[in-house]
Protein backbone atom coordinates (compact mmCIF):
# COMPACT_ATOMS: atom_id res chain seq x y z
CA UNK A 1 0.00 0.00 0.00
CA UNK A 2 1.58 3.62 -1.29
CA UNK A 3 0.44 6.33 -0.09
CA UNK A 4 1.56 9.51 -1.68
CA UNK A 5 0.67 13.34 -1.32
CA UNK A 6 1.25 15.68 -3.67
CA UNK A 7 3.04 19.08 -2.25
CA UNK A 8 2.67 21.23 -5.99
CA UNK A 9 0.25 23.14 -7.07
CA UNK A 10 -1.23 21.88 -10.48
CA UNK A 11 -0.89 25.26 -12.08
CA UNK A 12 2.61 25.46 -11.76
CA UNK A 13 5.06 23.48 -13.32
CA UNK A 14 6.65 20.14 -12.62
CA UNK A 15 9.88 20.39 -10.87
CA UNK A 16 12.27 17.99 -11.93
CA UNK A 17 13.54 15.27 -8.76
CA UNK A 18 11.15 16.92 -6.39
CA UNK A 19 10.05 14.14 -4.09
CA UNK A 20 6.32 13.25 -2.91
CA UNK A 21 5.99 12.15 0.63
CA UNK A 22 5.54 8.30 0.73
CA UNK A 23 5.01 5.87 3.38
CA UNK A 24 4.92 2.11 2.78
CA UNK A 25 3.43 -0.16 5.63
CA UNK A 26 4.52 -3.72 5.66
CA UNK A 27 3.37 -6.42 8.32
CA UNK A 28 4.31 -9.61 9.76
CA UNK A 29 1.95 -12.08 11.27
CA UNK A 30 1.85 -15.12 14.07
CA UNK A 31 -1.18 -16.92 13.51
CA UNK A 32 -0.90 -18.77 16.43
CA UNK A 33 0.98 -17.15 19.27
CA UNK A 34 1.39 -19.24 22.51
CA UNK A 35 3.30 -16.61 24.85
CA UNK A 36 6.32 -17.58 24.22
CA UNK A 37 8.93 -14.61 21.99
CA UNK A 38 7.89 -15.85 18.66
CA UNK A 39 9.96 -14.77 14.84
CA UNK A 40 7.06 -13.29 13.31
CA UNK A 41 6.16 -13.82 9.39
CA UNK A 42 6.41 -11.31 6.74
CA UNK A 43 3.32 -10.26 4.85
CA UNK A 44 4.02 -10.68 1.41
CA UNK A 45 4.58 -7.66 -0.51
CA UNK A 46 4.87 -7.43 -3.99
CA UNK A 47 7.28 -4.25 -3.92
CA UNK A 48 9.68 -5.81 -1.13
CA UNK A 49 11.93 -8.70 -0.50
CA UNK A 50 11.66 -11.04 2.50
CA UNK A 51 14.03 -14.05 3.08
CA UNK A 52 15.29 -16.05 6.21
CA UNK A 53 12.98 -17.21 8.99
CA UNK A 54 10.51 -19.82 8.93
CA UNK A 55 9.60 -20.96 5.35
CA UNK A 56 12.70 -18.93 3.80
CA UNK A 57 10.55 -15.76 3.38
CA UNK A 58 9.99 -14.72 6.87
CA UNK A 59 11.97 -11.24 7.66
CA UNK A 60 11.88 -8.07 5.32
CA UNK A 61 15.17 -7.31 3.74
CA UNK A 62 16.39 -3.73 2.24
CA UNK A 63 18.77 -2.95 -0.55
CA UNK A 64 18.05 0.43 -0.71
CA UNK A 65 18.18 3.04 2.10
CA UNK A 66 15.01 3.30 4.25
CA UNK A 67 14.12 5.39 7.73
CA UNK A 68 11.52 3.65 9.99
CA UNK A 69 8.95 6.15 10.76
CA UNK A 70 6.26 4.48 13.28
CA UNK A 71 5.52 1.38 14.43
CA UNK A 72 2.36 -0.99 16.16
CA UNK A 73 1.87 -4.33 17.55
CA UNK A 74 -1.58 -5.71 18.22
CA UNK A 75 -2.77 -9.07 19.69
CA UNK A 76 -5.63 -10.07 22.32
CA UNK A 77 -3.03 -10.75 25.59
CA UNK A 78 0.21 -8.85 23.64
CA UNK A 79 3.13 -8.45 26.42
CA UNK A 80 5.89 -7.21 23.78
CA UNK A 81 7.34 -6.40 20.50
CA UNK A 82 10.61 -6.24 19.57
CA UNK A 83 13.05 -5.57 16.41
CA UNK A 84 15.47 -8.10 15.79
CA UNK A 85 18.79 -7.16 13.60
CA UNK A 86 22.59 -7.70 14.03
CA UNK A 87 23.01 -3.22 13.65
CA UNK A 88 20.17 -2.62 16.24
CA UNK A 89 21.05 -5.40 18.68
CA UNK A 90 24.95 -4.29 18.73
CA UNK A 91 23.49 -1.61 21.10
CA UNK A 92 20.08 -2.76 22.67
CA UNK A 93 17.02 -4.77 21.31
CA UNK A 94 14.37 -1.90 19.89
CA UNK A 95 11.31 -2.55 21.48
CA UNK A 96 7.86 -1.21 19.88
CA UNK A 97 5.89 0.33 22.33
CA UNK A 98 2.92 1.24 23.05
CA UNK A 99 1.42 -1.80 21.74
CA UNK A 100 -2.55 -2.05 21.64
CA UNK A 101 -3.94 -5.06 23.46
CA UNK A 102 -6.39 -6.31 20.72
CA UNK A 103 -7.13 -7.94 17.81
CA UNK A 104 -9.39 -5.28 15.96
CA UNK A 105 -7.70 -1.70 16.33
CA UNK A 106 -9.79 0.68 18.20
CA UNK A 107 -10.83 4.09 16.18
CA UNK A 108 -7.68 5.67 17.86
CA UNK A 109 -4.96 3.51 17.84
CA UNK A 110 -1.51 4.36 20.02
CA UNK A 111 1.62 3.72 17.54
CA UNK A 112 5.04 4.24 17.94
CA UNK A 113 5.70 7.44 16.16
CA UNK A 114 9.08 8.06 14.73
CA UNK A 115 8.41 11.17 12.53
CA UNK A 116 10.63 13.62 13.97
CA UNK A 117 13.41 11.22 15.05
CA UNK A 118 13.33 8.19 12.08
CA UNK A 119 15.25 5.00 12.72
CA UNK A 120 17.85 3.86 9.84
CA UNK A 121 16.99 0.80 9.07
CA UNK A 122 20.12 -1.57 7.93
CA UNK A 123 20.73 -2.22 4.34
CA UNK A 124 21.09 -5.82 3.10
CA UNK A 125 20.20 -7.63 7.07
CA UNK A 126 17.24 -9.77 7.63
CA UNK A 127 14.96 -7.19 10.04
CA UNK A 128 12.82 -9.85 11.98
CA UNK A 129 9.92 -8.70 15.15
CA UNK A 130 9.29 -11.23 18.00
CA UNK A 131 6.25 -11.00 19.60
CA UNK A 132 5.00 -12.45 22.88
CA UNK A 133 1.32 -12.82 23.47
CA UNK A 134 -1.05 -15.84 23.76
CA UNK A 135 -1.29 -15.94 27.80
CA UNK A 136 -4.71 -17.33 27.55
CA UNK A 137 -4.27 -19.47 25.14
CA UNK A 138 -3.06 -19.67 20.86
CA UNK A 139 -4.01 -15.81 19.88
CA UNK A 140 -3.02 -14.32 16.54
CA UNK A 141 -0.87 -11.62 16.88
CA UNK A 142 0.49 -9.10 14.29
CA UNK A 143 3.36 -5.98 13.77
CA UNK A 144 2.83 -3.24 11.47
CA UNK A 145 6.12 -1.35 9.87
CA UNK A 146 5.64 2.33 8.40
CA UNK A 147 9.14 3.01 6.42
CA UNK A 148 9.85 5.69 4.21
CA UNK A 149 13.13 6.47 1.59
CA UNK A 150 15.89 7.46 3.46
CA UNK A 151 18.37 9.58 1.86
CA UNK A 152 19.01 13.97 0.52
CA UNK A 153 15.58 13.35 -1.19
CA UNK A 154 13.66 11.52 0.58
CA UNK A 155 12.69 14.75 3.40
CA UNK A 156 9.09 15.49 4.17
CA UNK A 157 7.98 19.23 2.45
CA UNK A 158 4.96 20.07 4.17
CA UNK A 159 1.36 20.46 2.74
CA UNK A 160 0.42 23.48 0.40
CA UNK A 161 -1.50 25.92 2.18
CA UNK A 162 -5.28 26.02 0.95
CA UNK A 163 -6.62 28.71 -1.17
CA UNK A 164 -9.90 29.88 -2.02
CA UNK A 165 -8.41 28.18 -5.85
CA UNK A 166 -7.29 25.14 -4.12
CA UNK A 167 -9.15 24.49 -1.01
CA UNK A 168 -8.57 21.71 0.97
CA UNK A 169 -11.93 19.53 2.18
CA UNK A 170 -12.45 16.66 4.31
CA UNK A 171 -15.14 14.20 2.93
CA UNK A 172 -16.70 10.91 4.41
CA UNK A 173 -16.22 7.68 2.78
CA UNK A 174 -17.08 4.10 3.44
CA UNK A 175 -15.98 1.04 1.79
CA UNK A 176 -17.16 -2.53 1.95
CA UNK A 177 -13.13 -4.72 3.43
CA UNK A 178 -13.31 -8.38 3.27
CA UNK A 179 -10.85 -9.15 6.35
CA UNK A 180 -8.39 -11.74 5.68
CA UNK A 181 -5.98 -13.47 8.67
CA UNK A 182 -2.41 -12.88 8.05
CA UNK A 183 -2.65 -11.17 3.94
CA UNK A 184 -3.67 -7.80 2.77
CA UNK A 185 -6.93 -7.06 1.86
CA UNK A 186 -7.59 -6.80 -1.84
CA UNK A 187 -8.18 -2.79 -3.24
CA UNK A 188 -12.01 -1.95 -3.04
CA UNK A 189 -14.04 0.68 -4.13
CA UNK A 190 -14.67 3.91 -1.98
CA UNK A 191 -18.43 5.62 -1.66
CA UNK A 192 -18.73 8.94 -1.05
CA UNK A 193 -21.32 9.92 1.42
CA UNK A 194 -21.84 13.05 -0.54
CA UNK A 195 -20.62 13.46 -3.67
CA UNK A 196 -17.98 15.39 -4.78
CA UNK A 197 -18.32 19.09 -6.77
CA UNK A 198 -16.73 20.49 -9.59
Amino acid sequence: MLRFLDTEPRKRKPIINKPKNLYQILGYFIAANNGLLTDGVAIPDTSFSARGGAGGAGHWIFTEPYNLMAAVGAGATLTRVQLFDATWNAINIPMVYPNIQAIVPPSNPNLMDLRHAPLPIPMNEEISVQISGGAGGAEPDYCLLWIKPAGPMAQDYPPIQPTLAMPRVYAHVTATIVLTAGSWSPFVPITFTNPLKG
